[in-house]
């Protein structure tokens, strides 16, 4: 490895500066992004990533450089050249940027942002709506998360046919949302696929999760005091 830093870089790491190293690598990130050269840039994200594990950005950026820039630049040339060796590079480059963010996961496991990231990936880039929904479940339940994370785990598990599963899985979201005394339309489209799945899965209406959510009623009593229905 000192060899590859140089003297200068190697004298810094000792020195205990390797955050200060990480980002002048980073730059070189940069720089080979902007070049299109995909191995060097690979190979200075994997130093980066080495010298400052704990630097989120680095492992979510590096991964985006690879899954995405990287493998578009090659399904470009596979469109233009008719290439069938460029189109097997471009799936090289998304798998190398999901090991990346699995990389990144296990050092920063409490992350929604890479978790976040690889659920992304695996959406948008490899079509794994399975994969997918896990990991958007698991960004979900890491602080900070964002509120959609939950609801598109549903989504993928839709998506991979895990009707029932993700059923249960809005009702869960629903009866939270519920229990918090939520406006009912901030759930529009949670109560639309819970009724639609109850519809398409044939579930009973007594056992239907939807009716816990219905909207209370005041109906005036014959001895002048409201119930509530």
């Amino acid at each position: 490895m000192t060899r590859s830093l140089g003297q200068t870089s190697a004298w810094a790491i000792l020195s205990g500066m390797k955050s200060l190293v990480a980002n002048l690598t980073w730059l070189e990130v940069t720089s080979a992004w902007e070049k299109r050269d995909w191995f060097l840039l690979k190979q200075k994200v994997s130093l980066a990533t080495l010298l400052d594990p704990q630097f989120e950005m680095f492992w979510e950026m590096g991964a985006w450089h690879l899954a995405w820039n990287a493998a578009y630049d090659a399904e470009r040339r596979a469109k233009e050249q008719a290439s069938p060796r460029a189109e097997s590079l471009a799936r090289h480059w998304i798998r190398e940027g999901e090991a990346l963010l699995r990389q990144g996961i296990a050092v920063l496991p409490q992350s929604y942002r890479l978790h976040y990231a690889l659920a992304s990936l695996l959406h948008h880039r490899l079509e794994d709506y399975a994969g997918a929904a896990e990991a958007y479940l698991a960004a979900s339940q890491q602080p900070g998360a964002l509120p959609f994370l939950e609801r598109f785990a549903g989504y993928m598990m839709e998506k991979s046919g895990q009707l029932t599963r993700a059923y249960e899985h809005y009702c869960a979201i629903r009866q939270k949302a519920f229990l918090k005394n939520e406006p009912q339309s901030h759930w529009e489209k949670i109560d639309q696929r819970i009724a639609a799945l109850e519809a398409q899965l044939n579930i009973p209406t007594a056992a239907r999760c939807s009716q816990r959510f219905q909207p209370q009623v005041s109906i005036p009593s014959p001895h002048g005091q409201n119930t509530r229905h």
